[in-house]
């Protein structure tokens, strides 16, 4: 099976948590890997989240991300960043 995506992802095993777009916060989650591109995301809890959301990809939130939801299934998610607006 070949991968498909564009960019090569890193596995990583960091706690987060997803923000609405009130910026209040949704269900925490574990960053189970990562690329410059998107991110696999293992839910607390299986949790219907918006398309578009934040992503804290650090404990004290100092790492955000803007994303959207590429595909999902039960309490995993996988999610395309998204560039940043001014």
């Amino acid at each position: 099976m070949t991968d498909k995506r564009g960019a090569k992802r890193q596995p990583l095993s960091v706690a987060g948590m997803i923000y609405g777009s009130n910026g209040e916060p949704i269900v925490a989650c574990t960053t189970q890997n990562v690329s410059a591109t998107g991110a696999l995301l293992e839910l607390e809890r299986e949790t219907l989240l918006p398309h578009h959301f934040t992503l804290s990809l650090s404990k004290n939130a100092g790492v955000r991300r803007r994303c959207s939801v590429a595909w999902s299934f039960a309490n995993i998610v996988g999610v395309v960043f998204q560039p940043d607006t001014p």
